[in-house]
């Protein structure tokens, strides 16, 4: 079970999510995988709610299994914060990673600053180019598919923006970042339904570009859901066109037409 790494690596905000990538039994059949995937899923939502979680409404699913996703309500001493969801959400892909795993450890922030050392002394985590590859694929079909003030309107997916500029770096220095994102936006393919215009991918960033580029509404939900989370140092943040420029580049890597886009730095 490999989480995703952050605060302690390179993406210094706090998250209410927690994703999981689930390596899964091969030469199983179709309907005995999806039942497996199915008990697994109970088993997990099962140890949950019995360690004092409370669901909060019906779990998603889909893709025979292979995801789903619930929302949690956790004992809290302190109002909800601003930028904050009043509840942890719980992410589980079950299949495995495309990179080797990579095993960090995982520490409180008291804890360190207590000088402790970490509570959970290695984790297996995907590999931050994976993570980064996976973040620019959901940027693309979910800035497409969004629709302020529907029920399911998630305003926290612009987080993808600033943790994809904090992720740069080790994207640019990996060779398999442009496969990686090919493979995700093929595993994507399909998702925001009929709101997506288009499932190619120079089509599918020229658009996520361009609206986060002209509505600036965009910018105002940046300011609130995650500069109110950032624990970065001064000067650590970039702000939201320093991180919009730095997604452009990203995109730039695997050779996509970004068509006519001023940089606002």
């Amino acid at each position: 079970r490999m989480g995703r790494a952050y605060g302690k690596c390179r993406i210094k905000r706090f998250s209410e999510d927690i994703d999981f990538k689930v390596s899964t039994p091969a030469g199983v059949s179709r309907n005995k995988a999806k039942k497996e995937r199915s008990a697994y899923r109970e088993r997990v939502l099962g140890a949950l709610t019995d360690a004092g979680f409370v669901l909060a409404g019906e779990p998603s699913k889909r893709d025979e299994n292979r995801f789903f996703s619930a929302d949690l309500f956790y004992p809290s001493m302190f109002d909800t914060g601003p930028g904050l969801r009043p509840h942890l959400r719980v992410e589980m892909s079950l299949t495995g990673p495309a990179m080797p795993p990579v095993a960090r450890p995982i520490a409180s922030l008291i804890g360190a600053a207590q000088g402790k050392p970490p509570e959970v002394a290695a984790f297996l985590c995907v590999d931050p180019v994976e993570t980064a590859a996976d973040k620019l694929s959901a940027l693309a079909w979910r800035v497409q598919s969004r629709r302020r003030g529907s029920e399911t309107d998630d305003p926290t997916i612009i987080r993808h923006v600033h943790d994809l500029a904090a992720l740069q770096a080790v994207a640019v220095a990996s060779d398999d970042f442009a496969d990686l994102v090919r493979k995700a936006m093929s595993d994507d393919e399909g998702r925001g339904g009929e709101a997506i215009a288009s499932s190619d991918p120079a089509a599918l960033f020229a658009d996520m570009l361009a609206r986060l580029n002209t509505d600036p509404l965009w910018a105002n939900e940046y300011r609130d859901y995650v500069r109110q989370v950032s624990f970065a140092a001064p000067g650590e943040l970039a702000d939201f066109n320093q991180a919009l420029v730095a997604v452009r580049d990203l995109i730039v890597l695997l050779g996509e037409p970004t068509q006519t886009w001023k940089d606002t730095r």
